[in-house]
């Protein structure tokens, strides 16, 4: 089997993620990831129980990717942590514009763009 090629590509995907941060763990750059993935990570109580963190770490790793990490630190705009609806204790996620362009870069790369 010749993997070359999918190594390739998972090494281009992780690049593309380091251009963000140098220092980016593996962790927030699933976290991204899982938040692009709402059919299965609607809520981020299912990130936490995926990859198996602490609420106040998985809120510091949406927070990250979110338009502010603190009230005077901007973060990445890239995703909106929102109460649900249904139930307000719940946080929700999704993509903002600039998270949906870079989730096409990913996207990109996987195809072999």
């Amino acid at each position: 089997m010749n993997t070359t090629r999918e190594v390739r590509r998972l090494t281009r995907i992780l690049e593309l993620f380091r251009q963000h941060d140098e220092r980016m763990s593996v962790s927030e750059a699933l976290v991204f990831l899982m938040a692009a993935d709402d059919d299965k990570f609607e809520h981020q109580k299912d990130i936490e129980d995926r990859l198996g963190i602490a609420n106040s770490t998985c809120s510091r790793y949406v927070s990250y990717w979110s338009e502010f990490v603190r009230p005077d630190e901007p973060g990445r705009g890239m995703i909106e942590n929102y109460p649900d609806p249904m139930n307000r204790s719940s946080k929700k996620m999704r993509l903002l514009p600039k998270g949906k362009a870079f989730l096409a870069q990913v996207a990109d790369i996987i195809r072999g763009d």
